[in-house]
């Protein structure tokens, strides 16, 4: 007997709103620290190996100099998309989220761009980190890449999962 396809079913915080926005921020950020690395080392990936290994900071210059225009890039932020699922509701889908562009058929696409919101989101972002002493996500960043054992996209955790943030998970859906 032939299967039934299973619908797709999106869960809470992947919808188009704050959770989602911030956990597309975070990778933003993330891959621009990272790119920042190789950027500083002039593309030679032995020499980011070996910052890396010996944890090497940046140089403070080098990490804001990367921060600088990251929120602004439209043609990046335009890559997000959100999506209506077969069962209802409709998912974020781009870079760094659970959800892919190439999971859903184009006509399924919701009209809109995302571009401006997480721009905004962006932008929020380092204004609060600027908040303190203005290293608080290049912070965010080395805590994660030290931590034993963290997952692949660790400064989601850190920028949107912790108390107060927008994928706090409440006692209540615990």
């Amino acid at each position: 007997m032939p299967k039934t396809p299973t619908a797709k079913v999106g869960k809470p915080g992947q919808e188009p709103g704050p959770c989602a926005a911030c956990r597309a921020v975070a990778h933003r950020l993330q891959t621009t620290l990272h790119a920042a690395y190789r950027t500083h080392t002039e593309g030679d990936n032995d020499a980011v190996a070996m910052m890396m290994d010996r944890q090497e900071e940046l140089p403070r210059a080098s990490h804001r100099a990367a921060m600088n225009g990251v929120c602004e890039d439209n043609v990046y932020w335009d890559r997000y998309k959100s999506y209506k699922l077969e069962a209802g509701g409709s998912v974020l889908a781009g870079p760094g989220l659970e959800w892919s562009p190439s999971d859903h058929p184009e006509d399924a696409v919701e009209p809109g761009s995302h571009a401006r919101h997480l721009g905004d989101a962006c932008r929020a972002a380092l204004i609060t980190a600027a908040a303190g002493d203005g290293d608080g996500i290049y912070r965010a960043f080395w805590q994660g890449r030290r931590a034993p054992g963290s997952r692949k996209w660790f400064l989601q955790d850190a920028l949107c999962g912790q108390s107060g943030q927008p994928c706090a998970k409440r006692h209540d859906e615990l």
